[in-house]
């Protein structure tokens, strides 16, 4: 009884496939303005890479805070970051407008890898969250989304 309920839905839904595949599913037809209207998505949208400039930071060295330990116990052991990294923006002005601000940014990042935590920092979510708290940061110091990426070159947690 099972077994013919079973092969009952696989013929129904054999059947459903078929009909929607060859009569009612219509694909769009090909027309010279579909076709240039993909091409002008594809060259206006968001700047190729090779537009794209790389500012490259100097390692910095911060203190991180301190592993938790259980109450009543001694604070657990301190550990330090190292961090080489580079901010990708979208063009050489927002370049030049980065090598201003390098020194608040730094000093901001410095702060942000002061409140995180040993486990924080050596997670693959802790890395993706501070990537995007470093973009924020940068577009909240040259007040308008220029940076695009976060690269590390160098990245330490002891």
């Amino acid at each position: 009884m099972i077994l013919s309920l079973v092969n009952t839905l696989a013929a129904v839904g054999a059947l459903g496939a078929l009909i929607y595949t060859r009569l009612l599913f219509k694909r769009p037809p090909i027309t010279e303005t579909s076709e240039r209207q993909k091409l002008v998505d594809k060259y206006q949208g968001p700047p190729r890479d090779s537009e794209l400039e790389i500012v490259s930071f100097k390692q910095i060295t911060a203190n991180i805070a301190a592993a938790p330990s259980e109450p009543g116990k001694p604070e657990g052991k301190l550990h330090y970051a190292t961090i080489g990294y580079a901010l990708e923006v979208r063009t050489e002005e927002e370049s030049y407008a980065i090598e201003g601000v390098k020194t608040q940014f730094n000093d901001a990042l410095l702060q942000v890898l002061g409140k995180k935590s040993f486990t924080d920092l050596t997670s693959v979510h802790g890395r993706f969250l501070l990537r995007s708290e470093m973009i924020q940061m940068g577009n909240k110091f040259l007040e308008k989304p220029s940076i695009t990426n976060v690269y590390f070159t160098h990245f330490v947690v002891q």
